[in-house]
């Protein structure tokens, strides 16, 4: 099975592993401060694990997509949206940045369940800003409250420089998203039908830089990216023989360097693990 025995405490052996990981990490990261945040948690022992500036504040980039998809399966748990629902573009939804959404044009009709894959699978900013438009950015951040994510906020729509002007930024911590990837992973988020979609958009992530080049070609990574200028994020649930939470993000580093520094610590992690 794919759904690992969940144990409340963990063992002596886990937390020793813990600790190697842990050792594993630390002398990559440590040179960088506060520029580099780490979270790493077991599937099967959700108090174990550990954080490296896990509840620090960053801009989230297209991070927060992950607390609009749950929002989503949350709304379409209550009975308020389908994910069958569709909606056709129009020509003032087209933003630029990443997905394929802009070039397929207005008068194009998707599903929201579409809209949400293409939102996490290309990061796509069109699909992102129409479902925060659906849901509202309040119950976006009313869904973040409830599940305890104290450091996450949407606060403006995808490509919205204007608003980023005003200071009106988007932000989340690793803490944050770790936690949103344990429920997926456990079948905890919504539901264990929410969690196998939020599983399989996670599991179709086009962009394969970061975590996944740090483990054995052919393992199953299920994740989610963020890029800004001067920030990278990858957060991932790694499908190893005992499969793991892994969010790394990076601030005031290039692009090539916060790559190159997540495949070391995701290849540490998946030594000592």
């Amino acid at each position: 099975s794919d759904e690992p025995t969940v144990h409340d405490n963990p063992k002596p052996a886990d937390s020793d592993r813990d600790n190697a990981v842990r050792a594993a990490v630390e002398p990559l990261v440590s040179p960088y401060g506060d520029g580099v945040a780490v979270v790493y948690t077991p599937v099967d022992a959700p108090d174990g694990g550990f954080a490296i500036n896990g509840d620090e504040r960053m801009r989230s980039a297209s991070m927060i997509k992950t607390l609009i998809m749950a929002t989503l399966l949350q709304r379409e748990a209550d009975g308020s949206i389908s994910l069958g629902d569709s909606y056709t573009i129009r020509e003032s939804d087209i933003v630029g940045g990443t997905g394929s959404v802009q070039s397929m044009g207005a008068g194009t009709r998707l599903s929201l369940s579409r809209l949400a894959e293409l939102m996490i699978s290309q990061s796509d900013n069109v699909a992102t800003n129409v479902l925060i438009d659906r849901l509202g950015m309040g119950a976006v951040n009313d869904e973040g409250a409830r599940l305890g994510l104290g450091q996450t906020v949407l606060a403006r729509k995808m490509m919205d420089t204007a608003a980023a002007a005003a200071g009106r930024e988007n932000y989340t911590s690793a803490s944050d998203q770790a936690r949103i990837l344990r429920l997926v992973a456990s079948g905890d988020l919504v539901s264990p039908e929410a969690s196998q979609a939020a599983l399989a958009w996670l599991k179709e992530q086009e962009d394969s830089e970061g975590i996944a080049q740090g483990v054995p070609s052919g393992t199953v990574v299920a994740h989610k990216t963020g890029t800004l200028d001067s920030v990278r994020h990858d957060g991932a649930i790694v499908y190893g023989k005992r499969p793991y939470v892994l969010v790394i993000m990076t601030h005031g580093m290039s692009d090539g360097v916060a790559n190159a520094l997540m495949a070391r610590v995701s290849r540490a992690v998946w030594d000592a693990a």
